[in-house]
């Protein structure tokens, strides 16, 4: 969920551009995924009752095994690790409705 503003908006399309290209990279360079683990760590959740706002600290980390590496080494493809990418989310209601999310 993505606030209906200009600014939410704005953050939508540049988003999905960059996933378009990222798609594009990865097809052209053998970078697909064929096995992955996605791991999601929640740090902090603190809830603001007075503002009606919550903000969610959570870490990201994978292991993914990519087209490329199975086909340099077939019988032991080079597993890529990536750990500890920090991410903050703000829930925040808005007009009485349901919380809207931002990044």
């Amino acid at each position: 969920m993505i606030d209906g503003s200009s600014k939410g908006n704005s953050f939508k399309r540049s988003e999905f551009d960059k996933l378009e290209i990222e798609l594009n990279h990865a097809k052209f360079y053998h970078l697909r995924y064929l096995q992955y683990e996605y791991f999601l760590d929640f740090k902090d959740i603190s809830i603001d009752l007075f503002d009606e706002m919550a903000t969610v600290s959570v870490l990201e980390g994978h292991d993914v095994e990519f087209e490329i590496s199975r086909e340099i080494s077939k019988a032991e493809p080079v597993i890529s690790k990536m750990r500890n990418l920090l991410h903050s989310i703000e829930l925040r209601k808005e007009n009485g409705g349901s919380p809207d999310r931002s990044e």
